[in-house]
């Protein structure tokens, strides 16, 4: 891989146990030192905000309403919505009936899913577009054990499916809005992890327009991409160097194929082509509107990078401009790895 020394490995999920194979095709492209042409420009445009100017907001969950293009934040039991220009719109938190909010995000039908937290246990909850409670969803389905040590903290709306995922036990429950089973993931399966779970977990998560899973192991160094069709794509390298992992967090990926790495020790956000060759890094420590102070959550929505840090500096927002020769070529490249 360019520029990274990245070595990505990869494999196809079977009822047999999933080895980790290196492919050979995206090792040759580590050889080069430079890393690709970018596919891509990534420009700093603000700081989500309330009209008493930046938010220093700490320890988030991020979600994403496609539908009104607004981006919901939960921080400190307080849920935040902003819309395209940053701009905080409304907001809600603890009510004896809802519980203390821990992620939501929005529905087809502009109603809410909300995870709450209730007499030290969590409850999944429609609320309105205000998070005035309407309702428990109700699981059903769910194989017998899949939520033992399921804590839910994040929520994801995509291709009409509520993801609910739980970074500590490394599952993602994939239900209708009803609360009916569509779908139980374990990540720790999947990725060989089953006996290391209880040391691991995740450090980010999302989900693509395909539908595949995007998801980072920080212990490990390593960032993971399964396809709908099972395949598990997983890439990595410990290291300071450009294009290497620290502790890993946040990922996704944009409409070009580009993915984005939060590294909350480097302070940086680390972008790679859809070929998965580095391209280059951005954010690190500082002063400067654009430095990142610890990037633990992101997430990628259209054009835009949302990234929220630690030490109160709440969430920066980043647009990429993609170079649609460039991000033509690396798509080509990849298919041509594929095959």
């Amino acid at each position: 891989m360019r520029g990274s020394g990245l070595a990505l490995r990869m494999q196809s999920r079977s009822a047999t146990p999933m080895r980790i194979r290196l492919a050979t095709a995206f090792a040759v492209l580590a050889l080069s030192g430079h890393a690709t042409p970018a596919a891509a420009s990534v420009d700093y445009l603000h700081h989500l905000s309330s009209t008493n100017g930046k938010l220093p907001l700490d320890a988030m969950r991020l979600s994403y309403d496609a539908a009104h293009a607004e981006v919901w934040v939960v921080s400190g039991g307080v849920a935040r919505v902003f819309n395209s220009s940053g701009m905080e719109l409304y907001s809600f938190g603890h009510n004896p009936e809802l519980g203390t909010p821990q992620a939501v995000v929005g529905l087809e039908d502009g109603d809410l899913a909300v995870v709450a937290v209730a007499d030290g246990e969590w409850r999944l909850v429609r609320c309105n577009f205000r998070g005035d409670p309407k309702g428990r969803i109700q699981l059903s389905g769910v194989p017998e054990g899949f939520l033992d040590g399921f804590q839910p903290t994040k929520l994801i709306f995509a291709g009409g499916k509520l993801h609910v995922v739980s970074f500590t036990s490394m599952k993602v429950l994939v239900i209708d809005p009803s609360g009916a089973m569509v779908a139980a993931h374990d990540l720790a399966k999947m990725t060989d992890n089953e006996s290391l779970r209880a040391d691991l977990g995740l450090g980010g998560f999302s989900v693509d327009r395909d539908g595949s899973f995007l998801f980072t192991i920080p212990t490990q160094f390593t960032a993971f991409i399964v396809t709908p069709s099972g395949e598990v794509k997983a890439f990595g390298q410990k290291g300071s160097a450009p294009g290497k992992f620290q502790v890993v967090t946040g990922i996704g990926r944009d409409a070009a194929g580009n993915v984005f790495v939060a590294d909350v020790l480097k302070s940086t956000v680390i972008m790679f082509d859809p070929a998965l060759s580095f391209v280059e890094e951005f954010g690190f420590r500082g002063r400067k509107p654009s430095n990142l102070v610890g990037p633990h959550e992101m997430i990628v929505a259209d054009s835009r990078i949302y990234v929220g840090q630690r030490a109160l500096r709440g969430v920066s927002v980043f647009e990429v401009k993609a170079d649609p020769a460039v991000a033509a070529r690396a798509r080509a490249s990849e298919a041509v790895v594929q095959q």
